[in-house]
């Protein structure tokens, strides 16, 4: 590719909304004009839609110019995330020895790191009700949770525990135990997530009693390199009046634990928060992480360290702060630097990527052998 050619962007069948937020403005180095392959149907129109409205809003409009082939022989499902301060924060503090100390090892029963991320199936993006196509709900297409979502969160303890290190699954991890169980869904609350008006037929083992079992819901506990990990990844049907997605990530270190947590108690904001593992060594804790976060100010200003209830919590100006829209337009941006110069690439991409999908991929394969459900069923 000559360096000073646009680089032409081409969209397989935009199922997903994400796949428009990619295109949530425009990128450096990319030609306005989008390829887009999918067979016709709800999904296409809902993708071309949603670029529609960034070219039409006042506001830094967008300029994109589709051409679009409905072909039904095309099909890729896109996915992104972070770039979120407080995981990058997390990852800092959890690499300061001053604050952290040693990570410890725990155990099965009690997780040197633990996570657990909540979704649900039915929400609003941007004020619009978002229907999910009906193929999300077969899992041989979609996938499990934990082949989904649980992606991010195996990749984000990688990144946070080894940070520029390269992870053999061979000899690195060793999955341990893994679990499955359905959201469970009747037939109106099917029609309401998809606007179809039945079950479509190509899930009828997944339909009991007429209701569907989802199976979207994992647990997996693995160690890496000795440290145990033990991830949560669930969806439920639908929030509870004022509720959303809710998150943690639990880092335990000899010296503190360093948590992200993002729930209603904060507003649905990802808050950062260090919690010293001896309450007595409380000052000395706050000593260390008001030096670390003052090292940090030059590249996030605006930092400040409050004391709430025995922990400390790091403050974070709302200038720093993105949206998860806004994270696609970073990782694209990302990916075109790779893109356009392929050398950058870190040499420990393609092995902890590799790392991360065996996690993933034991993690279902040992909860199907285990008999595949627990008792917790989400309405």
């Amino acid at each position: 590719m000559h360096a000073s050619s646009p680089i032409q962007l081409i969209t397989l069948d935009p199922g997903h909304f994400h796949a428009a937020l990619f295109q949530r403005e425009m990128l450096p180095g990319v030609g306005e004009t989008v390829y887009v392959y999918a067979p016709p149907g709800p999904d296409l129109t809902a993708h071309l839609n949603r670029v529609r409205q960034f070219n039409l809003r006042r506001d830094n409009p967008t300029r994109w110019q589709l051409e679009v082939c409905t072909t039904p022989d095309f099909f890729e499902r896109m996915l992104a995330e972070r770039f979120e301060i407080s995981g990058v924060l997390q990852r800092e503090l959890v690499n300061d020895r001053d604050v952290f100390g040693e990570c410890l090892r725990g155990t099965t029963a009690e997780p040197a790191v633990y996570m657990e991320s909540v979704h649900h199936l039915l929400k609003e993006v941007g004020g619009v009700p978002n229907f999910r196509p009906v193929w999300f709900f077969d899992i041989r297409q979609q996938g499990e949770g934990l082949a989904d979502v649980g992606t991010h969160r195996v990749e984000h303890t990688q990144w946070t525990l080894f940070p520029d290190q390269a992870i053999d699954y061979r000899c690195d991890i060793e999955v341990l135990r893994g679990a499955r169980w359905p959201t469970v869904l009747s037939r109106a609350q099917f029609q309401r997530v998809t606007g179809a008006s039945d079950f479509p037929d190509f899930l009828p083992d997944a339909v009991r009693t007429g209701r569907l079992e989802y199976f979207c819901n994992n647990s997996v506990s693995y160690t890496l390199r000795g440290i145990h990990v033990k991830l949560d990844v669930q969806w439920a049907f639908e929030a509870p009046a004022g509720g959303k997605d809710t998150y943690s990530a639990v880092f335990r270190g000899s010296k503190s634990r360093v948590e992200v947590r993002q729930d209603k108690e904060r507003n649905f904001q990802p808050e950062v928060f260090v919690v010293p593992a001896d309450a007595r060594n409380l000052a000395a804790v706050r000593a260390a992480l008001e030096r670390g976060i003052a090292a940090l100010q030059s590249s996030y200003p605006g930092l400040a360290v409050e004391e709430q209830r025995g922990g400390l919590h790091v403050a974070i100006p709302a200038a720093l702060r993105t949206g998860h829209e806004t994270h696609f337009s970073l990782v694209g941006r990302r990916f075109l630097e790779y893109l356009r110069d392929p050398q950058s690439l870190p040499a420990w991409e393609k092995p902890n990527m590799l790392a991360k999908y065996h996690v993933t991929t034991r993690g279902v394969e040992l909860a199907r052998q285990a008999g595949g459900t627990v008792a917790q069923r989400h309405e």
